[in-house]
């Protein structure tokens, strides 16, 4: 690490409390604003001792997880993917007969939803209407 990343990163943990507070206060607006959504699964989170660095859900029946990343880039909402199976990455690719098809079922499922301390109350409710807008066209079980 260089000396200006170090520094960068001292200010940072400086800030470490206020950004806390601040992602976990956006993970449970999205608990809330999806609680009543029975195709959009988020985790099981622990509040208490974690601080969520990204916002990861499950999209029950999401067909084209691509199609929605870019549907919702267009109207202004980066979604990621995080957590690649095991037995997808390198490490284990010398063994390409393993086959775990329900793990391979959930991954095509998840997404991670925008979570970082600039976000405001009113993205969260954008991202979340958004998602809900576009979900239809990119899931065989959403409403």
């Amino acid at each position: 690490m260089s000396n200006i990343m170090a520094a960068i990163g001292i200010q940072q943990l400086k800030k470490f409390k206020k950004f806390a507070i601040k992602r976990k206060q956006i993970a449970l607006a999205y608990d809330k604003l999806l609680s009543s959504n029975q195709n959009i699964l988020s985790l099981k989170r622990d509040y208490e001792n974690v601080v969520p660095h990204i916002y990861v859900v499950r999209v029950n029946g999401l067909m084209d997880r691509d199609g929605l990343r870019e549907a919702m880039f267009n109207e202004g909402v980066e979604i990621g993917v995080h957590y690649n199976p095991n037995h997808f990455l390198t490490f284990f690719k010398s063994n390409n007969d393993i086959v775990l098809p329900v793990t391979e079922k959930i991954y095509k499922e998840i997404i991670s939803l925008p979570i970082h301390p600039d976000i405001s109350n009113n993205d969260v409710e954008y991202v979340i209407s958004t998602l809900k807008k576009l979900l239809p066209f990119y899931s065989n079980n959403a409403k």
